[in-house]
C-alpha cells in the first residue's frame, strides 16, 4: 500500500483497491515516512499505554477499609468519597487521593451501593398518533391557565394554545371564560392560521361538555367534528401528553403575568399589545408550515373563513346551544 502511494497513486484510490479504510493507509504512510520500505518498522504497536498512573493497590485497600469503617461507626452515616477523603486526612495518612479518584476506586472495586440510572430515549412528539409522529399532520393543544388575580381582586383566566410540531402559540386572556368564548377563540385562531388535523384538550368540562347526559357531547367537540378536526383528550393524570402546552403555560405565567402584577402593569401591557396588533395587522399573518396546515374550506360548504359561531352552527346544522 505504501509503495502504491509512493508511486503516485492517491491514498483514497489505494484504500479502495486494497479494501482498507483511509486512516489505515494514512497511518502506514506516516509510519514509513523518511525511510526506505525495508528499514521501516512494520511491527504492531499496542494501543494501551505502557505506563499508567493508577493508584497503588495498598491505597485502594485503605480506601475500602475507611469506607467500611465509616459505614459501621460514622455518627453522621456518611461514607461517600468526600467523607472518605476527610477521614483519610483526620487519620494523618499521607498523599490522599482526590475525591474523584476515590469515586473511581469505589466503582472499580464494586463498592457502590446504588445502580446506574438507565436513561432511555424519549418517544417522538405525538407518538400516540401514527400520522402525527411521522409529521404528516399537525396537532393544536389547548389549555386554561387559572388562578391569576391582579390588584383589585380581578381574576384573569387565560386560554392558551400551541401547535406540536410548528410551535405556533396563541393566548386569550379574559375575565370571563366559558364555552362560547372558547368557540370564538378557536374560530378566530383557525381562520388566521388554518386548520390542524387534531385538536387536543384536557378533561375540563369547558372542552368536554357537561357529564350529566350520557348521550351528549360538548359544543367544542361538535365544532371540531364539523370542521373535520379530530378532538383528542389527554388521559387523566398523564402529564406527558400535555407537556408542550403545560410548558408554554409556565413560560406564559413567568414572562407575562407573575405574582407582582399590578393593574397599572396590565394597562401598560394592553396599550403595548394594541399598538403591536395595529402594526401586525399591516403585515402578512404568520401561518403554519404548508405540510401541516389545512385550508379553512369544506366540500359543499364554501369558504367559511369569515363565518361567526352562530353562522357555523347554521351552516353545518350543528345545535351549538345544546350541552356545554
Amino acid at each position: 500500500m505504501v509503495e502504491a502511494v509512493r508511486s503516485g497513486e492517491s491514498m483514497r484510490s489505494a484504500a479502495r483497491r486494497f479494501n482498507v479504510a483511509l486512516p489505515t493507509i494514512q497511518r502506514w504512510v506516516k509510519r514509513a515516512e523518511g525511510c526506505e520500505l525495508d528499514a521501516a518498522d512494520w511491527s504492531s504497536r499496542a494501543s494501551v499505554p505502557h505506563r499508567t498512573r493508577r493508584t497503588p493497590v495498598f491505597k485502594e485497600d485503605w480506601v475500602i477499609g475507611i469506607r467500611h469503617q465509616l459505614r459501621q461507626y460514622s455518627n453522621l452515616g456518611e461514607f461517600g468519597a468526600a467523607a472518605i477523603r476527610r477521614e483519610w486526612l483526620i487519620q494523618g495518612l499521607t498523599d490522599p487521593p482526590a475525591v474523584r479518584t476515590i469515586g473511581r476506586i469505589l466503582e472499580r472495586r464494586g463498592a457502590l451501593d446504588g445502580q446506574r440510572r438507565v436513561r432511555r430515549r424519549a418517544p417522538q412528539p405525538g407518538w400516540y398518533l401514527p400520522s402525527l409522529a411521522l409529521r404528516h399532520c399537525e396537532l393544536d393543544s389547548f389549555d386554561v391557565v387559572e388562578g391569576l388575580v391582579i390588584e383589585g381582586g380581578t381574576e384573569v383566566r387565560v386560554l392558551t394554545g400551541v401547535s406540536l410540531h410548528g410551535g405556533l402559540v396563541a393566548s386569550w386572556p379574559m375575565s370571563k371564560l366559558n364555552t362560547t368564548t372558547v368557540l370564538e377563540a378557536l374560530g378566530e385562531h383557525w381562520r388566521s392560521v388554518g386548520l390542524p388535523r387534531f385538536a387536543q384538550f384536557d378533561n375540563d368540562t369547558l372542552f368536554q361538555g357537561n357529564h350529566q347526559f350520557a348521550d351528549s357531547i360538548g359544543r367544542v367537540i361538535r365544532l371540531c367534528l364539523s370542521l373535520k378536526v379530530t378532538p383528542v383528550f389527554a388521559p387523566p393524570q398523564e402529564t406527558g401528553f400535555q407537556a408542550a402546552i403545560e410548558s408554554f403555560n409556565g413560560h406564559w405565567q413567568t414572562k407575562v403575568c407573575n405574582v407582582s402584577t399590578t393593574i397599572h402593569w396590565l394597562i401598560y401591557r394592553l396599550v403595548r399589545f394594541a399598538t403591536f396588533k395595529r402594526i401586525a395587522d399591516d403585515q402578512p399573518r404568520a401561518s403554519r408550515r404548508p405540510q401541516h396546515a389545512r385550508s379553512f374550506r369544506l366540500s359543499g360548504a364554501g369558504v367559511i373563513g369569515h363565518l361567526s359561531t352562530a353562522e357555523l352552527s347554521s351552516t353545518f346544522a350543528v345545535p351549538m346551544t345544546m350541552g356545554k
